[in-house]
C-alpha cells in the first residue's frame, strides 16, 4: 500500500489543511506590512510572498478536493476515515456515538484498505496523483515529514495511541479515541495557527498611526506504524 502513502498523509492532514493554509496567508500579510524592515531586497521579498501564496492556494485546492469526495461516502466510510485518519473527538462523540461497527477485527482492515484505495482511484481522477503531490508540495515540510515517516513505517510514531476499548468488533462502538492526529505540522505552523486571531488584531492596530507592532514568527514538528487502527 506504499503507493498511496500520499493519500494517507493528505487524510491525515486533512482536518488542520484549512487553519494551516489560513497561517499562512495572515503570515504573509504581515511579513508584506513589516517588509520595511526587512534587509532583504524588494524582489526577494516579493518572490518569497508569492511561493508562500502559492503553496497556501495549493493546499486550498486539496482540501476542496477532498471535500467533495468525502461528500460521496457513506455513513460507515465516513466513520472509518474519522476513526482512523480525522480522529476528531468531538465528530466521532457526537456524530457517531451511536455507530455500531458489527465486523471482525480483519474485516475492519479490510474495510480500511479498500475505503484508502477508493478515495486514492478517486483523487487520482481528479489529477491529484503522487508524482503531482510531490511536485505541489516537495516545499511543504509539514507534509514532506509526514510522507517520509509513512515511508520509513513509521505510522504510529505520529498517531496517539488508543484506549484498548476504543473500538470493539462485533458490537456496539464507543466511539471516542484518545489522543489526535499527532504532533506533525512544525513548532512554528502550530504557532500561527494559533494565534490567527491575535496576528489579524495585529495587523488592525499597524493601520493605526503611531502604533508599535511585530510580527509574529509563522511557524514548524512532525509526527504516525503501519497497521494502526
Amino acid at each position: 500500500m506504499s503507493e498511496y502513502d500520499y493519500v494517507k498523509v493528505l487524510l491525515y492532514a486533512y482536518p488542520q489543511l484549512p487553519a494551516f493554509a489560513e497561517a499562512i496567508g495572515v503570515s504573509v500579510e504581515n511579513r508584506a506590512a513589516l517588509s520595511f524592515r526587512s534587509v532583504k531586497d524588494t524582489l526577494s521579498i516579493a518572490e518569497e510572498l508569492a511561493t508562500e501564496l502559492g503553496r497556501k492556494a495549493r493546499l486550498m485546492n486539496v482540501c476542496e478536493k477532498l471535500d467533495r469526495i468525502l461528500l460521496r461516502l457513506t455513513e460507515e466510510e465516513a466513520f472509518l476515515l474519522e476513526y482512523k485518519y480525522f480522529r476528531r473527538k468531538r465528530q466521532l462523540r457526537e456524530k457517531f456515538s451511536e455507530w455500531a461497527f458489527d465486523c471482525s477485527e480483519r474485516s475492519y482492515y479490510r474495510k480500511q484498505t479498500a475505503l484508502l484505495r477508493k478515495i486514492a482511484a478517486r483523487l487520482i481522477a481528479c489529477g491529484e496523483t503522487e508524482e503531482r503531490f510531490l511536485e505541489e508540495f516537495s516545499d511543504c515540510a509539514p507534509l514532506m515529514r509526514l510522507y517520509r515517516a509513512l515511508k520509513a513505517g513509521k505510522e504510529r510514531t505520529f498517531v496517539a495511541k488508543r484506549e484498548k476499548s476504543a473500538l470493539s468488533f462485533g458490537q456496539k462502538s464507543e466511539g471516542s479515541s484518545r489522543g489526535g492526529v499527532g504532533d506533525f505540522f512544525p513548532r512554528r505552523t502550530k504557532t500561527a495557527i494559533a494565534t490567527t486571531d491575535a496576528q489579524a488584531r495585529q495587523m488592525r492596530k499597524m493601520r493605526t498611526p503611531d502604533s508599535d507592532c511585530r510580527a509574529d514568527s509563522f511557524s514548524e514538528s512532525a509526527a504516525p506504524e503501519a497497521g494502526t487502527r
